[in-house]
């Protein structure tokens, strides 16, 4: 089993540089605003790498993105963003492998250049390693993606994409399933149960598509073996009245 020991936060949303420790179960509690979904999405991004399932902990949609966690998005028209410039952000998960009884560490370093450019991002997978300031701050700088890997040698896998991401996702957590990395922002949106069957479907159950090719041939078939009967059945009356 992997439990999540620590999270740190550099510059995502109002969390400037944060870590935060966790115990076994957790209860994440407060009004609106307060952060929660905010946390929730930060773990999420890393550990399905990727950033389209914002806020669905809190039922909204299509108001948060990188960019607006990165640099802090207000809504004000005077300043809609509260960090500008080049950002560099940081979110990275600490974990306790029972097993091999070593923490690891799995995470996502970003950049954004501006406002208007889709921030670039990169995951890693450092073994048999604490959070620690080293990690993320050179001084009191922010590490970039290029200087968090020069500066980091311990990182044992680096993903620019999300592909290269969810397979070392999937191997360190113990071969998932491609299914898991749907399943968590399901889980993050979950709502009270109206109808069972819905769960199951949603929740347990593979979504398959349906191939209705052969249904459609098997349907051809029977209607022409009906056709061929239909003759035949002439053909047996018309022979009969010859008779």
């Amino acid at each position: 089993m992997k439990r999540l020991c620590r999270i740190r936060l550099i510059n995502w949303h109002r969390f400037g540089n944060e870590l935060i420790e966790l115990d076994d179960s957790v209860l994440l509690s407060g009004e609106n605003g307060a952060g929660k979904s905010t946390l929730l999405d930060a773990i999420q991004f890393v550990v399905t790498c990727s950033k389209v399932h914002f806020n669905k902990a809190a039922h909204e949609k299509g108001k948060r993105n990188l960019n607006s966690y990165m640099r802090c998005k207000t809504g004000r028209e005077d300043r809609p963003y509260e960090r500008t410039g080049e950002i560099s952000s940081h979110i990275a998960l600490e974990f306790w492998d029972e097993a091999r009884k070593q923490p690891f560490v799995v995470g996502a370093v970003m950049d954004s250049a501006s406002e208007e450019k889709e921030p670039n991002v990169g995951w890693y997978l450092i073994e048999n390693k604490r959070l620690s300031d080293d990690l993320f701050l050179q001084g009191n700088k922010v590490k970039s993606i290029s200087v968090f890997r020069a500066t980091n040698k311990g990182i044992k896998t680096f993903a620019n994409t999300q592909t290269e991401a969810k397979k070392m996702v999937q191997a360190r957590f113990g071969r998932l399933e491609d299914k898991f990395f749907s399943l968590i922002p399901k889980a993050l949106a979950f709502k009270p149960i109206h109808d069972i069957k819905d769960f199951v479907y949603s929740y347990v159950l593979d979504e398959k598509e349906v191939n209705i090719d052969a249904l459609k041939e098997n349907v051809r078939s029977y209607q022409d073996l009906e056709r061929m009967l239909q003759d035949v059945k002439k053909g047996l009356q018309s022979w009969r009245q010859l008779t």
